[in-house]
């Protein structure tokens, strides 16, 4: 259950905000953008559009939705799961992720949401970014939250992405990274290692 009252106060504009950029395109690469938020982002069509949203990841126990508007994605992934510390969150990582590289790879941009885009939104976008980046669970969540501020998986969804992000090895890259000044800040960091999504992608490809 999530308690509104110990939200901070960039948390709580956070809230408000229906859906907020994870990740950005990259048309010389025909790489697409992700994108993070809530129910009342992919209620609403007209955002959906303007965003250029052609896939959704959809995190919520109900059925589908059924929206009547051609500006609507058709293309959706349901993980039908409640936000609840009971729930097991390991089965659904490997099809969400390789759900959301695809896309991307083709140069779609997608939406991952959830009921408010707090927990179960942002856990599967985690997975993504532990993967896709090779950064650990703290890394990816202090980037996540530097474009959500209101992002907090329950603690059951925190330890399986622990666990995730300790199961394969950092992708191997054949291009060396620049060392970043020492007092670069975590998500600037995790932008840096981004610039190198390309060749850490063939990684991503063969699970």
């Amino acid at each position: 259950m999530i308690s509104f009252s110990t939200l901070s106060p960039a948390a709580q504009v956070a809230l408000c905000t229906p859906i907020h950029s994870v990740l950005p395109a990259h048309p010389g690469l025909h790489l697409g953008a992700l994108y993070i938020g809530s129910l009342q982002a992919a209620l609403d069509p007209a955002l959906l559009a303007a965003h250029h949203i052609d896939a959704v990841v959809r995190v919520m126990p109900d059925g589908p939705l059924i929206i009547d508007d051609a500006r609507t994605p058709t293309d959706v992934l349901a993980i039908e799961i409640p936000d609840s510390t009971m729930v097991d969150l390991r089965p659904h990582l490997v099809g969400a992720v390789r759900f959301i590289d695809e896309r991307r790879r083709h140069g779609q941009n997608v939406l991952v949401h959830c009921q408010h885009g707090i927990s179960r939104s942002a856990s599967i976008v985690l997975a993504y970014l532990i993967r896709a980046l090779g950064v650990s669970y703290s890394t990816a969540i202090t980037f996540l939250r530097s474009k959500r501020a209101c992002v907090k998986p329950n603690a059951g969804f925190v330890a399986a992405l622990q666990e995730w992000s300790r199961q394969r090895p950092v992708p191997t890259s054949p291009v060396r990274p620049v060392r970043p000044p020492l007092r670069r800040s975590t998500a600037n960091l995790c932008l840096s290692r981004f610039k190198l999504h390309r060749a850490c992608a063939p990684a991503v490809r063969a699970w």
